[in-house]
Parts: C-alpha cells; structure tokens; sequence
C-alpha cells in the first residue's frame, strides 16, 4: 500500500521534474512512510515517484520495478491478491523475478497481455505503468475503484497522483472550486465517479484504463458491475457458493509480511470477516471499535464478538468535541465528508497496534443490508405508474404548497410526498430517497446567493444516474444496487476508509469487495437477498449461519454514524455560527445567509436531520476553500 506521482510530457527538463517529483511524493507521504523514490526515463519524457508503505516483501519491494530489459517500468498503489498464482504462470513461461513482490508481477504480466492484463488481477491497484517502446504511459484503476489516481493536464504535460494535494505546489496549477462539483456536494454529500472539487483535476473511473502518448489521450473501461440474477442455481447451492467465496477472498486478504487486524462492529459484516479470519489465524486476532457514546455505540456488541473469537480487542470513544477534527479530514479526504471523523480517529488508534485492518465494507451494497433498498423494492412500484406528467405536475405543486403554508421542520414529510408522486421517474424516486433537493428549480434559490443561481439551475444531480435508469422493463431494485456500486460506494465510502486511513498509513482491506464475490452476488436474485418476510441480508445469513453464534443475527441494524441531532447540539450550532457567518458567506459568494439563518434559529429537532447534514457540508466547503484554494488554515 503506498502512493505515487508522475509527470508524462514531451522533452521533460531533468532535474526541475526530479525536484518536482520529489515534492509531489513529499506531499502524499503520509501514504507510504517506509521508503520513498523518484525515476526519470533515458529520453525525458516520463518521471515517476513512489512513497511506500512496506506490507509485502519489506526488504526487495521498493518501486519502481522493471521487465528484464528496463524498457517497462511501474509504481504501483495496493495489493495484488492472486500474485502468486500470477507469478507461477508467468515463470513457467520464462519470466525472471528478482523480488518476491506482488508488483513485479505487474510488468511481466504487461510483456505477455498488454493493458488487457487488468481483467485478470484481482486486489485493489492505482498502476501508472510506462511503457519505453512505445512512449506511453498506462494508468489502471482497479475494478471497483478501492485507490485512488487523479490527473490533469498543464501546459502540455499531464501530472498524476495518488492525492491531488500533490498538485498544489506545480508552478502552473492556480486552484479553483468545480461549481459543478459543488453542486453535486451540495445534493448528495459525495461525488459521481471521475470527478473531484477542484476544477481541471479527473479521476481513473474504476476499472477503467486511461492511455496517455503525447497529447493524446485513450479511455478503456476493462470491467463494471452488472446484474444477471441466475434462476436456475437453487438456494442451498447459493449458500454453499456464497461461503466458498467469502473464505476465498479473506486467504486473499491475509496475506502479508505484517499482522492484519480488523475494524469490528456489532454487525454481520464484520462478524462475519472475525470469524472467518479466526479459522485462518492460530493467533489472537486484534480488533478495534469506536464507540459514540449514543444509540449508534456498538462498543458493548463488539466487545461480545471479540471475546467469542477470543480476539485482542480495543474500544475507543469518540472525544466530546469530534467536529475539532473536521478540518484535518478535509485535508485527507480531498474533499468535505460527514462520515470521515470516525474513520480518521479510528484509524488513529488502530495503526499504534497493526498496519493492515480488514473491514465489513461492500456487504451492505452486495446483499441488501439497507432500508432503503426495501423502500425501492416495495414502494419503488410507484415510480413506474405511467402517469408521469401527471407526477410532475403534482410535486411542483406539492412544493408550492409547502413553500406557503409549511416550513422547514414538515421538509421531510413534503418529499415523502413527492417522492411517491415520481411517476415514471425512477430517477426522481431515487434522488429524493438520497435526499437530492435539485428536482425542485426553487431550492436553488433558497440555497445559493443571487449571483450564482442561474449558472447553478445549469447542474441537476439526477442526470447522473439517469444512465441507471434508462429501461424501466429492468428491475428497479437491481438497477439501483449498480448504480450504488459503481458511483455511491466509490464516491463515498471507499474514498472515506482509503484516505483517513493512509493518513495514518494504514491500509484497510475489504474482502466483501474482491472482484469474483461481487460477480457473484451480482447473480443472486433480490428476492433472495431482501424481502418483507426475511428481511434484509437473507441470503447472506444463512450462507453465515455454520460459523457465527446466534446472538449476532439477532442484534439491531446500527450505523457506524454520528447522530446529526445530538451533534448539532453539542458541536456543529457553535462551529456553524463560527463558519458560516455572515461575512464569510458574503466573502465566499455561494450559499443564501437567510437559508443557513432559517436552519440555525429553528429549535432543535430530528426533522431535521436532513438540514443539520447540510450545514455540516457546507462548513466543510468553506474549510475545504481555506486548505485548499486560499491555501491557509490547513490546521
């Protein structure tokens, strides 16, 4: 697990990018602790750098590596978890191996396939892979977008890097906000897959290779996920399927040169991960939680798990000022996140003990572990009634009516309304169960300050998943389980874990994320994973059912989440007034005051724990403009 930069352009002065990379590698340090290093190529025109995090080969692993001849070169970010299946293929075939590293793996597996090589590796990697006989550079992104790699192009030379903060210091970047990303922000708390809050700077979609040779730029994607529910395999053959896989992926996942620990809740996913892990290991496995001191605390359930397994377990309590670490997760994460605090501090307390944690990550999205894919499997129905201007209508009314006669305390039981009012749109029934407010054109009006509205009307959140939801003849429910995959889960979770864990430098794993498990779930049918008599997970618990003890399949679904309510009146009203004042909302030049005023002067309550998210996003957006544009107030 590390972090890499690198500079690809024609003609590249030598040693102003050698400077330049090390400052890049510099930036993104925290990612790779153990080792660091930069490489030019003989005719100028690629320069990688590598910061490593040491896990698997400590003393012949440093990067970057090359084929036999020099001519292919890689730094890489991740685990390749089949390397050695990999490797033996490749040495029956006449590769030479000077390390016992995964990544060398990578440019003899290149000699043999090309770029094509990518559908046969199985981990999570950020690859930038040179390749000196044809002067082009390949940048590879795992399957389900586990690491992260960012790019932009500046003066003719395209810069790329594990974290986009290693671009701030390039002598012809000038940061500015992506007021479409904003938007986005604004309405889902995460982004849509590729793009980032900076104007100008991408992102490798998952599994999608990206192709650079001079000016020219070519996009492959090599893999996404897709439902096929396979009707003929009976349940029991599900079942036995579904461990098989589970057990395979964790011997995946637990090899390395360090211990593995794990991120242990009270819920099934990471039970599950414990006990399977427990059957591997002869060992104590050591196991941390954080608690909040509220009803979302799972400290006692974990500690009750790890005891069972008899595991070294750790609990830790969110302190009574959380939000004093806001800022610092901006910085990590690159963006403003709710949900980055727990991870940040939990990961914290973790890398004292371990260098690798497993976590419950992924089973949620693969099984139906939310409510809300109960709302869209039942109550979605609504949205292919073919009435849909009929719909339309209705909901713009609806609002109209809300805005006269009702305020923001009734908001959420107005888009309840609306949300069954979404005739023919499944879209709009999904966006409004996310809490996306842009179906509706006077929002933005309430939301953002008078100079702004007309550029922002331009910019609707729900165009990013009409892809999803094209063919209404299609399940609903499983069209709504890929879209999760491909654009939530990456955007959101999995930026989280990836980087306020690497703050740390620790690297997290989740084996409920290996590629031939989400294939796999992926053919179960949806009536076998949710239903109103089961629940939720239905599948997945029986699958479990041999190696977990009972008391774990009846405890309550919690969240791994602060309560919106009490933090607002603990910590976020006081930091909100300290933010979000008026002259720094003047200065800004985004949001309406008198919205923000509205929110922070209604009495407190859990109606609006909708609003309280809001304004937690939008401190962070300003915090995010002081680190990263005005480039001040870091911490």
């Amino acid at each position: 697990m590390c972090g890499l930069v690198g500079i690809v352009g024609s003609e590249l002065p030598n040693q102003e990018t050698i400077y330049t990379l090390k400052k890049m590698v510099k930036s993104i340090s925290h990612r790779g602790p153990d080792d660091n290093s930069v490489w030019m190529d003989k005719n100028n025109l690629c320069g990688l750098g590598h910061a490593r995090l040491s896990i698997i080969d400590l003393k012949t692993g440093s990067q970057p590596i090359f084929n036999e001849n020099k001519k292919i070169t890689v730094v890489f970010n991740g685990e390749i978890y089949n390397f050695k299946e990999l490797r033996k293929s490749l040495e029956n075939k006449g590769h030479i191996f000077k390390t016992n590293t995964d990544t060398e793996v990578l440019v003899h597996l290149y000699e043999e396939e090309g770029i094509s090589m990518a559908i046969k590796l199985r981990g999570m990697f950020a690859i930038a892979l040179w390749d000196g006989r044809t002067n082009q550079l390949h940048l590879i992104r795992d399957h389900i977008g586990k690491k992260p790699l960012h790019y932009i192009r500046l003066n003719k030379k395209t810069y790329f890097a594990s974290e986009y903060k290693a671009f701030l210091n390039l002598p012809d970047f000038n940061p500015y906000m992506d007021m479409e990303s904003l938007h986005y922000l604004l309405n889902l708390r995460w982004l849509p897959a590729g793009k980032t809050l900076m104007k100008g700077i991408k992102q490798v979609l998952p599994g999608e290779i990206v192709t650079i040779e001079g000016n020219n730029f070519k996009y492959k994607k090599y893999w996404s996920p897709k439902i096929f529910p396979n009707l003929k395999i009976k349940e029991e053959e599900h079942i036995e399927n579904i461990l098989y896989l589970l057990k395979q992926s964790i011997r995946r996942r637990l090899v390395s040169d360090v211990p593995v620990g794990i991120f242990l809740s009270g819920g099934i996913d990471s039970s599950i991960i414990m006990a399977l892990m427990a059957e591997e290991l002869n060992e104590p496995i050591k196991s941390f939680c954080l608690g909040f001191g509220n009803k979302n605390d799972e400290t006692g359930e974990a500690t009750q798990t790890a005891n069972h397994y008899g595991a070294d377990h750790k609990n830790f309590l969110v302190d009574d000022n959380p939000l004093r670490h806001f800022q610092k997760t901006i910085w990590n994460s690159e963006i403003p996140k709710v949900n980055a605090i727990q991870v940040y501090l939990l990961a914290e307390k973790a890398k004292k003990d371990v260098k690798v944690v497993m976590s419950g990550l992924g089973g949620d999205e693969l099984f139906g572990g939310y409510d809300n894919y109960l709302y869209i499997k039942y109550g979605g129905k609504l949205a292919d009634f073919p009435f849909q201007n009929l719909g339309t209508n209705l909901r713009k009314k609806i609002f109209s009516l809300h805005r006269k006669f009702g305020n923001i305390g009734s908001d959420q039981i107005r888009r309840g309304i609306q949300m069954g009012l979404s005739f023919g749109r499944r879209d709009v029934f999904y966006s409004i169960l996310r809490n996306i407010w842009d179906n509706d054109e006077a929002m933005y009006k309430e939301i953002y300050n008078d100079e702004i509205v007309k550029q922002q009307m331009s910019y609707t959140s729900s165009n990013c998943f009409k892809r999803f939801f094209s063919n209404n003849k299609e399940d609903f429910l499983s069209q709504v389980m890929v879209c999760e995959l491909e654009e939530k889960l990456v955007g959101d979770q999995i930026l989280v874990e990836d980087r306020n864990m690497m703050a740390h430098g620790l690297e997290g794993r989740a084996p409920f994320l290996d590629v031939d498990l989400i294939e796999y779930a992926n053919s179960i049918p949806n009536n076998l994973k949710i239903n109103l008599i089961s629940g939720r997970k239905y599948i997945l618990k029986k699958a479990t059912k041999k190696v977990l003890p009972d008391f774990i399949f009846n405890r309550s679904k919690k969240g791994f989440a602060f309560d919106p309510v009490s933090q607002f009146n603990r910590d976020l009203k006081p930091l909100a007034e300290e933010i979000l004042n008026e002259q720094t909302i003047k200065d800004i030049g985004i949001f309406n005051y008198s919205y923000i005023r509205k929110i922070l002067d209604h009495p407190s309550s859990s109606a609006l724990h909708w609003h309280y998210w809001q304004i937690w996003t939008m401190i962070g957006i300003v915090l995010w403009h002081n680190s990263f544009v005005q480039k001040s107030k870091i911490f």
